[in-house]
């Protein structure tokens, strides 16, 4: 708990749920495609990788939701959007001075973020395949 708390404020010394590898990339119409899953154990993966400058359809796959994920926000894209068991979307194109995006639910306890950079992001979501 005191480590999503301070996440809010830009610190992160535990990952609990970082596993990279469960993250997928595709292209689809010009959209980097990246898929997450939500369980009761929080986000899988909690951190994604995006390419710099190209739009991103986010999936987030709801399996299991609770009262406080069942909503999910970007506070720095004004994004907050209420959320279904199965598929839901939400696209967005990362802004070209940022280095990473944190999202959470929204209460601020269930937390992950997406780390931008210029290299292709499905060589790095693909590691340790």
């Amino acid at each position: 708990m005191l480590n999503r708390g301070l996440t809010s404020f830009g610190y992160n010394f535990l990952s609990f749920n970082s596993n990279p590898t469960k993250n997928s990339e595709e292209k689809e119409n010009n959209y980097q495609v990246i898929k997450m899953d939500l369980t009761y154990y929080g986000y899988l993966p909690n951190v994604l990788y995006i390419k710099k400058g190209v739009p991103v359809k986010w999936i987030i796959n709801v399996k299991q939701m609770s009262g406080c994920t069942n909503a999910i926000m970007i506070e720095s894209l004004n994004i907050k959007r209420d959320l279904k068991y199965g598929e839901n979307i939400i696209e967005f194109t990362p802004p070209i001075d940022a280095k990473e995006i944190k999202f959470s639910c929204w209460m601020r306890m269930v937390w992950g973020k997406f780390v931008i950079n210029d290299e292709r992001a499905n060589s790095l979501n693909a590691k340790g395949k």
